[in-house]
């Protein structure tokens, strides 16, 4: 199911919700990691059938709403930022071997 990794949850723009499946890890380092990023809050985590995995960005007021598919699970993401854009092509930059 989920893990939370150490120091992937730590600093000021993760909320309190901590568990994050594994295709997720990736997606909230990248998005941590821009200056542009205000807040990363992780989402519901929902069991489903197996598949390939697939990202996607729904755009939300303050910014994205990531839905990350792992391989028989999806979270919910939301990534509070300023330029969508920059934050999407970083996201993108580290996703391999995906659907998007």
């Amino acid at each position: 199911m989920g893990r939370t990794l150490r120091g992937l949850a730590g600093g000021s723009k993760v909320g309190k919700h901590h568990t994050a499946i594994p295709m997720a890890v990736e997606v909230i380092k990248a998005a941590k990691a821009l200056a542009c990023v205000s807040k990363v809050l992780f989402g519901e985590i929902r069991h489903i059938k197996n598949g390939p995995p697939r990202i996607k960005f729904v755009s939300v007021s303050a910014g994205w709403r990531v839905l990350v598919r792992g391989a028989n699970s999806r979270q919910e993401l939301f990534v509070y930022t300023s330029d969508r854009e920059q934050v999407r092509q970083a996201i993108l930059s580290i996703w391999t071997g995906a659907v998007v």
